[in-house]
C-alpha cells in the first residue's frame, strides 16, 4: 500500500520549464489566426452579410437575362422579360454585400450595359 501513495518527502521537485521565443512566436500566430477567423465568422453572420436585394436591368433580349441568371448561380428570379419594343429585362436576387463586386462583374461579363440597384430588404 505505501507503494502507490508516495511519501510526500520524497515527491521530486517541480521543475519550471520555459517557453523558447519560436515557441511564443507560434503561439501568438495561432491565438491571432483564431481571433481573425472568429471574427470573420460575426461578420459574415451580423454585419456585412446583411442581405440585400439586388435588380438587374438588361438593355437585350430575355437570353443575356437568362444567362446572367445561371452564371450568379444562385435563386434569381426573373421579374420581367424584355418586351419587344425595347424595355429592360428585370432579374432579381438576395445578396450580401460581400458579393456586390462578384455580381456586377457577372452581369456587365454578359451586358456591358446593363443596370444594378441594391437595396435593403
Amino acid at each position: 500500500m505505501d507503494d502507490i501513495f508516495p511519501n510526500p518527502n520524497e515527491i521530486a521537485s517541480i521543475e519550471v520549464v520555459e517557453a523558447s521565443g519560436s515557441e511564443q512566436i507560434i503561439g501568438f500566430i495561432f491565438v491571432i489566426a483564431v481571433l481573425l477567423f472568429v471574427y470573420i465568422c460575426i461578420i459574415k453572420k451580423v454585419g456585412f452579410a446583411a442581405p440585400k436585394t439586388a435588380r438587374i436591368y438588361c438593355s437585350h433580349h430575355a437570353e443575356v437575362a437568362l444567362a446572367i441568371k445561371q452564371r450568379l448561380n444562385r435563386e434569381t428570379r426573373l421579374i420581367s422579360p424584355p418586351s419587344q419594343a425595347g424595355s429592360k429585362a428585370l432579374l432579381s436576387c438576395d445578396i450580401n454585400r460581400l458579393e456586390i463586386s462578384r455580381l456586377a462583374a457577372i452581369a456587365r461579363l454578359a451586358d456591358p450595359a446593363c443596370d444594378i440597384e441594391v437595396s435593403d430588404n
